[in-house]
């Protein structure tokens, strides 16, 4: 009776065993299971709360506001008048951006500093994409061309 008693509870330990792997192998892809649900459930809340919070920099006040209307491009006659007041056109050339092979090429293909600026400003509003007259005008600013910012803030 002993006898049969330990080779029962040897073959309920062995099989035991077998079954503990394959209880842990399913706890294992159900947890995994569960971790991607949740996962996906916590993205999915993500973008309907980014969704819902409002932009702190756009307010209620802001659609009642008449919008700003950007001016973007400048005349000629606004271009010439412009030119003439820049006193330092290759300062401004390069804080547009212009590499100085380019300011070169300005130099060498404009006869005056009136046309090289002109030619120069001409090219950055017609291929910058974000060129637009309050741009420029602030850049003027931060480089201290005061004649030339009020040329431009007569035209806004």
């Amino acid at each position: 009776m002993v006898k049969r008693i330990t080779r029962e509870v040897a073959a309920n330990a062995a099989s035991n065993s077998n079954g503990d792997k394959m209880i842990k192998q399913e706890q294992n892809y159900e947890e995994m299971c569960e971790e991607q649900i949740e996962t996906d459930i916590i993205k999915e809340e993500d973008a309907t709360d980014m969704d819902a919070v409002n932009d702190s920099t756009h307010t209620v006040e802001d659609d009642e506001k008449p919008s700003r209307s950007r001016v973007t491009m400048i005349t000629h006659s606004q271009l010439d008048a412009l030119a003439t007041k820049l006193t330092d056109w290759k300062k401004l050339a390069a804080k547009l951006g212009y590499k100085p092979d380019e300011i070169q090429f300005f130099e060498t293909e404009n006869a005056t500093d009136v046309s090289r600026a002109k030619n120069m400003l001409q090219l950055w509003f017609d291929d910058d994409e974000d060129a637009s007259v309050e741009n420029l005008l602030y850049i003027m600013e931060g480089l201290k061309m005061a004649d030339a910012c009020d040329v431009l803030k007569s035209v806004m």
